[in-house]
């Protein structure tokens, strides 16, 4: 950092007029130069947070921070870099700022809500790295066979988490939004009838998203609908039909009809409070894609959480025309 400072300063002496300086003015002269220089590095740094570029900002954040004089700067500067790639999902990238970070903060008693902060993210990274570190671990246990009759026919990318189903080309992801991925299961050898769930934890209760792929011949859109909405019955003291209707999913050539319920259910399995829960199903061909999800009512978000999972996953409309 001296030797830019310094190249700053040389170029500036070739361009502008000679001045009488002391030694003390150039080395405050030095000094400010060496401020701007981190703090413009902070401002870009906080732009590329601000526009969701987390890798980037945490990289800026990091550089701006070797350019601080300031301890306490340099440590919020670090753990805004260990939060970037917390946010970038690096999680391994993110332990070195953030211990940056504490190995400062430990030594004052000024900012312990900071260092709560940061001891809270590395946690968390700690954690999501060892799940990471687990999935792909499972990696050499999920064969990558083209057997359709396999009934592990499932691939996993090591790098992300994400599960690809052979027979419906179909991906799952690991995490969106609050969501976890929590299981996959194989309903029979063929893997021609399956289900991913998903869970969110929150202050009101959990929230619960399956998605079931199943090739059912000869099964209607209607039937489907109408007895997975009677199995939902079944299992509730009290249900209450909040709205029901139709939907539409665009394929390449046709357009394919769905239908969908959203209800409302109490004393429902084994929570005793209400709860609300949406049935979506749609066919293509032979095939029948389902989804319930089940949340709290307070639960912030549902549809745009809905709508974050069905635009990862997609319409499997292709297996219309198997």
């Amino acid at each position: 950092m001296r030797l830019i400072v310094s190249l700053i300063l040389f170029i500036a002496s070739a361009i502008l007029p000679p001045v009488a300086q002391s030694q003390e003015e150039k080395t405050l002269t030095e000094q400010q130069v060496s401020e701007m220089i981190a703090e413009g590095l902070y401002r870009a740094a906080q732009r590329k947070f601000e526009a969701g570029e987390y890798e980037d900002a945490g990289g800026a954040f990091g550089i701006a921070a070797i350019a601080m004089d300031s301890p306490v700067d340099r440590a919020m500067s670090y753990l805004w870099a260990g939060y970037s790639f917390y946010k970038a999902e690096m999680w391994e990238a993110s332990l070195d700022p953030l211990n940056q970070s504490i190995e400062f903060l430990q030594t004052t008693d000024d900012l312990k809500d900071r260092l709560a902060e940061a001891l809270g993210f590395k946690k968390q990274a700690l954690a999501r790295l060892k799940r990471w570190r687990e999935m792909a671990e499972t990696l050499d246990r999920i064969t990558a066979s083209n057997n359709p009759n396999d009934p592990f026919y499932w691939r996993m990318n090591p790098d992300n988490g994400e599960l690809f189903h052979g027979v419906t080309e179909t991906r799952f992801p690991s995490e969106f939004g609050p969501f976890t991925r929590t299981k996959k299961t194989d309903y029979n050898p063929e893997s021609t009838d399956i289900s991913v769930g998903y869970a969110a934890s929150s202050p009101e209760g959990t929230a619960a998203i399956t998605i079931y792929l199943s090739r059912y011949p000869g099964v209607t859109t209607h039937s489907y609908f109408e007895t997975s909405r009677k199995s939902i019955v079944d299992i509730s003291k009290k249900f209450e039909i909040l709205s029901e209707g139709a939907f539409e999913v665009a394929g390449a050539e046709i357009i394919y009809e769905g239908r969908r319920g959203h209800f409302r259910v109490e004393e429902y399995m084994e929570t005793q409070g209400p709860l609300l829960t949406e049935l979506w199903i749609v066919g293509f061909g032979d095939w029948l894609m389902k989804i319930r999800f089940t949340y709290p009512p307070a639960f912030e978000h549902p549809e745009k959480n809905l709508k974050a999972l069905i635009d990862k996953v997609g319409w499997p409309t292709h297996l219309a025309n198997e």
